[in-house]
């Protein structure tokens, strides 16, 4: 696939939270021609990334009950911290969609996840494994005091 070369400004904020091939994915979404592409990402922790008004455990109380009311979970002013966190988590793990999967929807496209704890559904660990034997085999006598 032909992709022009564009410069396309990607928000030094995001920078931060991602990986920097997830920059690169990122700054390529709005250059492909075509929509309706499913992109395949392993879950790696910064293709998980939420956006950055996303509630965190780490939160005060009073925040995190002003984030209820904002999302419109019921809640009891007498409500523990821990009980605030536990219905906050629940809805953003089913409503709040990370930050790639947000840019890709808006570009059109279509982003899936591989399995957690499934490496050989990753191609790119079929090559590793194949490169480590093949050095394995080549420095068998090599020490890490050697070198």
């Amino acid at each position: 696939m032909h992709l022009p070369r564009r410069s396309v400004p990607v928000d030094r904020h995001l920078k931060r939270r991602l990986a920097p091939n997830a920059v690169a994915m990122v700054s390529l979404l709005p250059t492909m021609s075509k929509s309706n592409a499913i992109i395949v990402l392993d879950n790696a922790k910064y293709n998980q990334g939420l956006p950055d008004d996303t509630p965190s455990g780490s939160w005060m109380k009073a925040r995190m009950t002003q984030s209820c009311s904002a999302y419109g979970i019921e809640l009891d002013v007498k409500e523990y911290r821990s009980t605030l966190w536990a219905k906050l988590k629940a809805h953003i793990e089913a409503n709040i969609v990370p930050v790639i999967v947000q840019m890709a929807m808006g570009c059109g496209h279509h982003v899936v996840f591989t399995p957690p704890y499934h490496s050989d559904l990753q191609p790119i660990e079929m090559i590793w494994s194949y490169v480590k034997g093949a050095v394995g085999r080549l420095y068998d006598t090599t020490m890490f005091s050697d070198a």
